[in-house]
């Protein structure tokens, strides 16, 4: 074996780089006196219903066949503040949406989204009058409210 021997060490030159302070962007040629300052209006997650949903809402939580078919479903019921949530997410939106977006506006998470609408339905959809419809195939979830309101009395 032969003997380490020592490399010539090679120094690389330095390199002086200009970096700008600001990086130059696709609106540059705007000046500030001549921007205009950009606001978005707050997101809101609360929903708040209608005049005539809160009314029909009100009049469906009062109502004698939805508080029997609370007692029928009993331990599966969901809480009515929940169903208010969700039946006015709906509503607001003309009765369809999407899985996503009902999930957004009522602050579900999307993994109890497929249990969530099946108790609801169960409390909702009686006589087989389809009520609140989900469809995973066609990407929706659709409330019938003037079947709803004929079910339930409340016109």
């Amino acid at each position: 074996m032969a003997p380490p021997v020592a490399s010539v060490k090679i120094e690389d030159p330095s390199v002086a780089i200009n970096v700008p302070k600001k990086p130059i962007g696709l609106f540059d040629w705007q000046t500030e006196e001549n921007a205009k300052p950009v606001t978005t209006p707050a997101k809101s997650k609360t929903i708040q219903p209608t005049p005539t949903a809160g009314a029909w809402l009100d009049r469906l939580f009062a109502s004698t066949g939805y508080k029997d078919q609370k007692d029928f479903v009993r331990r599966h019921a969901p809480e009515d503040d929940l169903v208010r949530r969700c039946l006015a997410a709906l509503n607001t939106s003309g009765g369809i949406m999407t899985p996503a977006a009902f999930s957004n506006v009522a602050d579900i998470p999307a993994a109890r989204l497929d249990g969530l609408i099946a108790r609801i339905q169960r409390l909702l959809n009686v006589d087989g009058y389809e009520i609140l419809t989900f469809s995973r195939s066609e990407n929706r979830i659709e409330l019938n409210v003037p079947k709803l309101k004929r079910q339930f009395d409340l016109d």
